[in-house]
């Protein structure tokens, strides 16, 4: 029995021929374990170099074992078929592979396991027939140079070693079957190694389950080989190289791209992160290429090969270039709804759009200069040095919100449908001059009503003019939301509804255009402290510069009934006044009578 069985019955390869072996005996067939030795040759033919004293059968039932011996060079005269080959941890030195002619080997159901850490190799054409699937399980340096892998069944790749398929002079056409990559390395330096290229697309014929995909050469891997990612995996290039990948790529688990050059043109539904690492460059070069999926660039560069791309959410902290050769690039962030931060400086002539219900945080001093457009979710400018948006202008339409404690340079224009909430609750958000169109809205937040601007209440600090564009017929809605100490929604602290207040909400340099108060609607519905009837209403301080919010309490505005009263009172005091008056000068007739 393999070594691997007797133990270690933990790895992949000692389950996948446990239930191989029991399949065999119910089957009926007899299982032969053999022993090598070598102790005559390297002949595998030759009896005298097994334990057992026989060769092994061609019929597909040897379950060879491979460790101490005396020859470490293996000769295949002829074919053979077996069941399984297990090179052992006894072995004080690696196998190579030898013989004469065009020989195949057949590899059964039991798989192949290395588990000496050393290199396993062929100096000579072989056939590596896989009429099944197969476990493959490398501790070691594994090779199929100089062997040309046949037949339908799959392969699955365990163990930290590295597996390389096939070599210059050989190719795997004549294979048809699955590659999934649980464990270690698959290296390989043409397409062809991986097999025959299938005549339509054909999801997860590569299955990176935990493993490296390793190409050792710029090449192209054939679109139509689906390549899934189950488990968190890596795809390592050489530095030099360049891959390009056109198939579908899926999967939910982490892929981390190391080193080289890879360029990806199709339209995948992958919804990992994938994570553009050290010495690694990632080129998007399709609408769609990585919709889905999370960006981390850590270590690496993204690049672009088209004029318009798509992707799920972006984070990381290197310099991106929104450019592709010399024509700006429209990046849209945020298709999958996640929040992330990115905290690199991104540059050039390009466009940035938010997109999705996520949040995307900006912390850069970015310079690029093609515009940012938020049409969903939130863009939140937090960065302490240049503009989190670049020199160009920012959008903000229906379902977006510009928000954040940084600073935007350009010019801001609020849309029907768009918000502007300054901070991080609270805080204060400094623009360019800004645009307010009707059915846009400012979300003010408070967390003490006695505390201080840009700190305990939201405050935009404009650098230009504020343009009111809304009328009384198309309002812009001011909602103020009060919060606990802590910026959780609740009740804000030290507000009596029995005090007025006042807060500038806005300040600007150049003044605000436009401003009518029946053109606001003040929404208060987020304020949850009890207001006791008291009002709240907006209006220009400063010279037409600044725009407060003022709370005036109940108890300074007179009802009905007390104005009322106050008339009341007046008409009385005039009637008693005018009767004084008669009786006084009945009065002086009557003195003045002789």
């Amino acid at each position: 029995m393999p070594a691997c069985l007797t133990f270690r019955l933990h790895c992949p390869f000692a389950r996948l021929l446990a239930a191989a072996l029991l399949a065999l005996a119910s089957s009926g067939a007899a299982l032969r374990a053999q022993t090598w030795e070598g102790l005559t040759s390297g002949s595998l033919s030759d009896p005298t170099n097994w334990a057992e004293g026989t060769a092994p059968a061609n019929n597909g039932t040897a379950a060879l074992t491979f460790g101490a011996a005396t020859s470490y060079t293996l000769t295949l005269d002829s074919s053979l078929s077996v069941y399984s080959l297990s090179f052992t941890a006894d072995a004080t030195t690696g196998y190579q592979l030898s013989g004469s002619g065009s020989p195949t080997l057949t590899l059964g159901a039991g798989g192949f396991s290395d588990t000496t850490g050393r290199s396993l190799n062929s100096n000579h054409l072989f056939t590596l027939a896989i009429p099944q699937p197969i476990a493959y399980h490398v501790s070691g340096g594994t090779s199929f140079a100089n062997w040309a892998i046949s037949g339908t069944g799959s392969i699955t790749k365990t163990g930290a070693g590295t597996l390389t398929m096939g070599s210059a002079n050989t190719n795997n056409l004549a294979w048809s079957g699955a590659l999934t990559i649980s464990g270690g390395t698959v290296g390989f330096s043409a397409d062809n190694k991986l097999g025959a290229v299938p005549a339509s697309a054909t999801p997860g014929l590569i299955t990176l389950n935990g493993g490296t995909l390793y190409p050792t050469s710029s090449l192209t891997i054939a679109a139509n080989r689906g390549i899934a990612v189950t488990a968190n995996s890596t795809i390592s290039l050489s530095s030099v190289n360049t891959v390009t990948y056109g198939g579908v790529m899926t999967g939910s688990a982490a892929l981390t791209g190391s080193r080289g050059l890879l360029v990806l043109t199709g339209a995948n539904t992958y919804s990992g992160t994938y994570t553009v690492g050290t010495s690694h460059t990632l080129k998007l070069s399709g609408a769609s290429t990585l919709a889905q999926a999370t960006l981390a660039v850590t270590g690496g560069t993204l690049s672009f090969g088209v004029n318009a791309t798509t992707v799920g959410a972006l984070s990381g902290n290197r310099t991106m270039s929104l450019i592709n050769g010399t024509s700006p690039v429209a990046l849209s962030v945020g298709n999958n709804h996640a929040t992330t931060t990115y905290s690199g400086v991104i540059s050039n002539t390009g466009s940035l759009a938010k997109v999705g219900t996520g949040t995307l945080t900006l912390t850069g001093a970015n310079t690029f200069s093609g515009g940012t457009t938020i049409s969903a979710g939130t863009l939140r400018a937090n960065n302490s040095t240049g503009s989190a948006t670049g020199t160009g202008t920012v959008t903000v339409n229906s379902g977006g919100t510009l928000a954040g404690t940084g600073t935007v340079s350009g010019a801001t224009t609020l849309n029907s449908g768009g918000r502007i909430s300054p901070g991080n609750s609270p805080g204060t958000l400094a623009t360019g001059s800004q645009t307010w169109a009707g059915g846009a809205g400012y979300i003010w937040e408070i967390n003490d009503a006695t505390g201080v601007s840009g700190t305990n209440y939201d405050l935009l600090s404009i650098s230009g003019t504020l343009t009111v564009n809304a009328t009384s017929s198309n309002r812009f809605t001011f909602s103020p939301v009060s919060l606990l100490a802590g910026n959780t929604a609740g009740n804000v602290v030290n507000f009596n509804s029995a005090s007025n207040y006042t807060y500038t909400v806005v300040t600007t340099t150049g003044g605000i255009v436009g401003f009518d108060a029946a053109a606001f609607t003040i929404d208060s519905s987020g304020f949850t402290n009890s207001v006791g009837g008291g009002t709240w209403s907006l209006a220009l301080a400063n010279s037409s510069k600044d725009l407060q919010l003022s709370f005036t309490a109940a108890s300074a505005i007179p009802e009905p009934s007390t104005y009322a009263a106050l008339a009341g009172l007046a008409a009385l005091g005039l009637a008693v006044h005018r009767r004084s008056r008669a009786a006084g000068g009945r009065q002086q007739a009557v003195s003045n009578k002789p």
